[in-house]
């Protein structure tokens, strides 16, 4: 996840399709050329070595310094052809930000900053392709002169010399010119073919560090495996510090938790205290820098990744709506039912129903079957909101995440998911929330206070609210939406 944070999504699809398709443009004309250049130059050259050796043996020896000059250039293009592509990725990056946030930019009157920002991104891969053309043209020319001053002026001196001793005629000479011509032709497409070849290269060594990359969270060839449908889980963090890439305070610092089965557990704290670090961790999307997390007494990097995540259900506080229908985005990441769909309709329609997404999904003009476009774009916050909590309440999970789950939610429809959060809990699932909304507080049975990634208080919310000194009572309770 950390990778994919601190990549553009713009510039990884750029890598992936311009980088992919250079590579491919290469491998399709590469073998024809390769094959009918090759052969065109053995050929020639063995007619050109049967017409005149001495002419042969002149033509030829400017060869290693006309190899040493293509590899030059290949080397040259494949250096601004991985700039071109940077270029380019950083093009279609600001252009799929702008239109993936085109409502905030009309809201903020920001069309002419969007608009300098993608001429400037198509300005400078436009020089890019200034300078890629112009060095490899340079190298190219200069090339042709020193092959032709290197091959045609001794050839031509020999001809003459050859002509004024009687040893050649100049119908031979022309025979013979003819021939070298039809090498030089083969002779100069494989130089191209070799340039583009080298092309290919450096622009397939970014794509393949892509492609190729290992995941900094992954199972261990001897995980263990897990069912889903028949574990009741206990989750704990002991001890654990984390910080993320390249910062240098502690998110989390000797953090120590325990969930248990049928029990909800509310982090509270402000913003930035640690609480969604917590459920990071919890849910494996990385791994902590000291200490461990665990689930039912194992270590999560010791069990299957694909196992875990099925044991799993994730509500994030920025709800992950695809371009699909209302029916495929609850029922996404279920398995297929003996029919081949994902996920049965009564499951679908009872978790929506749970969730309070089941009136607005009827009232839409196809139902559960109408396409929410791209992130959700058809619905408000509160109905994203209600589909990702039905998301997860369909999946059945043992172990429930929730990150700010009643965010967007009026006080009826909060209080219908805090309902339906204890009774997730009251099946025996272990539900562990991040909450800004006293709704869900008060319902939770255990409170953790996050303050500075360190837990300065844990108990009842009533427990809390009797401690004389209690930082809940003083900060965190006042702070509390009860909308």
């Amino acid at each position: 996840v950390a990778f994919f944070e601190q990549n553009s999504s713009g510039a990884l699809v750029s890598r992936l399709t311009n980088d992919s398709d250079q590579m491919q443009n290469v491998l399709n004309r590469a073998p024809e050329t390769l094959v009918t250049n090759l052969l065109r130059c053995v050929i020639y050259l063995v007619m050109m070595a049967q017409a005149h050796p001495q002419l042969t043996f002149v033509s030829v020896l400017p060869l290693p310094f006309a190899f040493w000059l293509a590899r030059k250039t290949g080397k040259v293009v494949g250096r601004f052809g991985v700039m071109q592509n940077d270029a380019l990725a950083r093009v279609n990056a600001v252009a799929s930000e702008a239109l993936a946030n085109a409502k905030a930019v009309q809201l903020a009157g920001a069309e002419a900053t969007e608009v300098k920002e993608y001429s400037t991104a198509i300005g400078r891969y436009l020089d890019v392709i200034k300078q890629t053309l112009f060095k490899e043209t340079s190298l190219r020319f200069v090339s042709s002169l020193v092959n032709d001053a290197c091959t045609d002026v001794p050839l031509m001196l020999l001809a003459c010399w050859l002509i004024a001793r009687g040893e050649l005629s100049v119908g031979q000479f022309y025979t013979y010119r003819t021939l070298l011509l039809t090498y030089r032709r083969g002779f100069r497409e494989l130089a191209e073919l070799f340039t583009g070849v080298s092309r290919a290269k450096a622009v397939s060594q970014r794509y393949f560090e892509l492609t190729d990359r290992e995941p900094l969270v992954r199972s261990q060839s001897n995980a263990k495996h897990l069912e889903a449908s028949s574990v009741r889980v206990e989750v704990e963090l002991r001890g654990v510090s984390f910080r993320y890439p390249g910062q240098d305070v502690w998110a989390l610092k000797d953090v120590s938790i325990r969930a248990r089965p049928g029990e909800v557990v509310a982090l509270v704290g402000s913003s930035g205290a640690g609480k969604s670090t917590v459920l990071r961790l919890l849910a494996r999307l990385a791994d902590p820098d000291e200490g461990t997390v665990l689930l039912s007494g194992v270590d999560l990097r010791e069990i299957d990744l694909g196992d875990l995540r099925r044991c799993l259900a994730v509500v994030d506080q920025d709800p992950a709506l695809f371009d699909r229908t209302v029916r495929e985005n609850i029922a996404y990441g279920l398995p297929e039912t003996s029919e081949g769909e994902v996920g049965s309709d009564e499951r679908i329609r009872r978790a929506a129903k749970a969730s309070r997404a089941a009136d607005f999904v009827e009232a839409l003009p196809a139902g559960y079957e109408e396409r929410l476009g791209e992130r959700g774009s058809r619905l408000s916050g509160g109905q994203r909101q209600r589909l990702a909590i039905a998301r997860a309440m369909a999946r059945d999970a043992p172990l429930v995440l929730m990150d700010e789950p009643t965010s967007a939610l009026d006080g009826e429809s909060e209080e219908a998911v805090a309902e339906s959060i204890s009774a997730l809990a009251a099946q025996g699932r272990t539900v562990v929330v991040a909450a800004h909304r006293l709704g869900t507080v008060a319902r939770a049975d255990r409170l953790l206070v996050l303050e500075g990634g360190m837990i300065v208080e844990e108990g009842t919310r009533k427990e809390l609210l009797a401690r004389p000194e209690s930082r809940y009572r003083a900060v965190v309770e006042p702070s509390l939406s009860s909308d």
